[in-house]
């Protein structure tokens, strides 16, 4: 469910065959770190409550991503599968990885689309892609953070929460990965399935475009601060990525200082959304 552009990495899933016990749950605090631990060389992150642990060596350039039995994946693992550990692998490299959508018009260039949940960021992607754009991503990307700065795809998975599904994306049901289970979870889809052929691997980073949704019938972009731009990607960037998080915070500084940055005032004709998105690179 994702795509190996990345060189060097050797992500390996381990599923708990051979009867080992998970460690030691009072080593690690309620948001899965270990402070009494050496992380220098091997990073290590355990969230007991799902019985889930991800490792990273540094000079091996491996990750393990190990759980207690397959049963127990978690199904939004499923989604961003080995984020944790692509975040660890780009520590010491001019990328990392950012907890927004991005889209494009051309296939060529495009935007940065972040967001928390519910700020509209999975349903303007999923709307822009009915309409032809191009699609990386709706929740995660990696970002090369010098110039020239470009956007990877990571992962083809679009999640909707279930009733805006309902309401808005029905006609996709047919499409769903998990039709019998998403009231419970989000419906997913998989764009390269669905839509092979707007699914873009890399495209060059025209800037960032921060979605509010408003009470009101169009669509408006308007000028941001670039400040406000970074709070958009990097609280919950860095509330899901355990380790090395004043680096990354650095990172995703020079990204949102160095590009164009908007907000994209989301008003309630579907219409007036894309254009408004396609008068940006007009």
């Amino acid at each position: 469910s994702f795509n190996f552009f990345l060189d060097g990495i050797v992500p390996r899933v381990v599923y708990n065959e051979m009867g080992l016990t998970a460690p030691p749950s009072e080593l690690f605090n309620a948001q899965g770190f270990a402070a009494d631990l050496n992380q220098d060389e091997i990073q290590i992150y355990y969230q007991p409550w799902v019985r889930q642990l991800f490792l990273y060596s540094q000079s091996k350039k491996i990750g393990i991503y190990w759980v207690m039995s397959a049963y127990e994946v978690p199904w939004w693992e499923t989604t961003f599968s080995f984020r944790i550990i692509f975040h660890w692998w780009s520590r010491d490299k001019p990328l990392q990885l950012m907890h927004a959508g991005a889209m494009s018009n051309d296939g060529e260039s495009g935007w940065l689309i972040p967001g928390p949940s519910g700020s509209g960021k999975s349903t303007s992607c999923m709307q822009l892609l009915l309409q032809g754009a191009y699609y990386l991503s709706d929740d995660y990307v990696i970002v090369s953070t010098e110039a020239p700065f470009r956007i990877f795809s990571l992962y083809q998975t679009a999640k909707i929460n279930p009733d805006n599904f309902d309401s808005t994306f029905s006609s996709l049901a047919p499409q769903l990965v998990n039709p019998h289970n998403y009231q419970q979870q989000k419906a997913v889809l998989l764009i390269g399935q669905y839509r092979p052929k707007q699914l873009c691997i890399k495209i060059k980073l025209s800037g960032i475009l921060v979605p509010k949704i408003m009470a009101q019938e169009h669509s408006v972009i308007q000028g941001v601060n670039p400040a406000q731009a970074l709070m958009s990607i990097a609280p919950t960037t860095l509330f899901h990525l355990p380790h090395h998080r004043e680096e990354a915070f650095g990172k995703i500084s020079r990204v949102s200082s160095s590009v164009p940055t908007y907000q994209w005032l989301l008003g309630s004709d579907k219409k007036s959304l894309v254009t408004s998105f396609q008068a940006l690179d007009a």
